[in-house]
């Protein structure tokens, strides 16, 4: 996952929150980082695959968002109680709200993880007028 795309996540999800209350931010994003490594390091030892957490409080509303970049084997049922027992036994109380998603993210650069790169795709000729000199007739 890359760094661009989780602040992306966590300016979402403190969109979200700050529309709840206008509670002290940077706190609720200070304590959102120090709670998750344990809940991201405990979900992979039960899953296999590290996902990324968040959580934010907005009082007495408690949400939690668990991101993974592929799908694990497991049921969404099973990785729902998974991580809902780890964020519980981390934050020492209960969700209201807790979304698990599956992200797919496609390179912004537009590159082949298995082939060249676009600017590469140039000196092979493969666009007229850039690369190789196109034949006249």
């Amino acid at each position: 996952m890359t760094l661009v795309f989780r602040w992306s996540l966590v300016l979402v999800l403190l969109a979200a929150a700050s529309a709840f209350s206008g509670c002290d931010m940077a706190g609720q994003v200070s304590e959102s980082m120090a709670h998750a490594a344990p809940i991201e390091t405990e979900i992979e030892a039960a899953v296999g695959v590290k996902p990324h957490v968040f959580g934010a409080s907005t009082g007495p509303v408690f949400f939690a968002s668990v991101q993974f970049s592929e799908v694990p084997a497991l049921s969404v049922p099973q990785l729902e109680a998974i991580s809902r027992a780890a964020i519980v036994r981390e934050y020492k109380k209960d969700l209201t709200s807790l979304t698990i998603s599956f992200v797919y993210e496609k390179d912004p650069f537009g590159h082949d993880p298995g082939g060249p790169c676009r600017h590469d795709r140039h000196d092979q000729g493969s666009t007229p007028g850039i690369g190789k000199v196109q034949p006249n007739g």
